[in-house]
């Protein structure tokens, strides 16, 4: 399922001091690149899950390689780190002009304390730091706790057009 959003409603809803959730005091963001601990962690994170395809790790490993997938966008590709450990990762490449959220995912021992929405929020400041306009992601229906997130911030589903290309 593909979702575009635009991201200056995205960042609107964002500036809503009643939406703000409180970022933990020993969390750090930092820019993530496709490194060996990034790869493991985003592979740890989905190993199990019903969006898992088992090809995480390589997948991480190949952006920005000749062969791979797309141009990461640094400063919108983050970690979140407690205590040195990646606890979380947003990694986003870009596809003919347009971001992509690839890979976001949270530690299995950190879910649901709100490690996704600040990487989230993050990169979606980022992204508009950089003068992109909108963004897409990809997620499986049966995700169903992704799906929530995304539609917290204001992406909408959107159907991929029939000639198979990105949309």
């Amino acid at each position: 399922m593909s979702h575009p959003a635009n991201i200056a409603r995205l960042i609107r809803q964002l500036e809503d001091p009643v939406e703000a959730r409180p970022v933990d005091a020993g969390w750090t963001v930092v820019r993530a690149s496709p490194t060996d601990a990034v790869a493991h962690a985003v592979a740890d994170a989905f190993s199990g899950e019903v969006d898992e395809v088992g090809d995480e790790y390589d997948s991480v490993k190949a952006i920005g390689r000749p062969g791979g997938s797309g141009i990461l966008v640094v400063d919108a590709s983050l970690s979140l780190l407690m205590q040195g450990e990646i606890i979380g990762v947003c990694l986003v490449q870009e596809f003919d002009n347009v971001p992509e959220v690839s890979w976001l995912c949270t530690a299995r021992s950190m879910r649901r304390r709100g490690v996704a929405e600040v990487l989230l929020a993050s990169s979606l400041l980022a992204l508009r730091q950089a003068e992109f306009s909108q963004v897409v992601l990809f997620v499986d229906r049966a995700n169903q706790p992704a799906l929530r997130l995304y539609e917290r911030f204001g992406f909408a589903e959107s159907q991929p057009p029939e000639d198979g290309t990105a949309g």
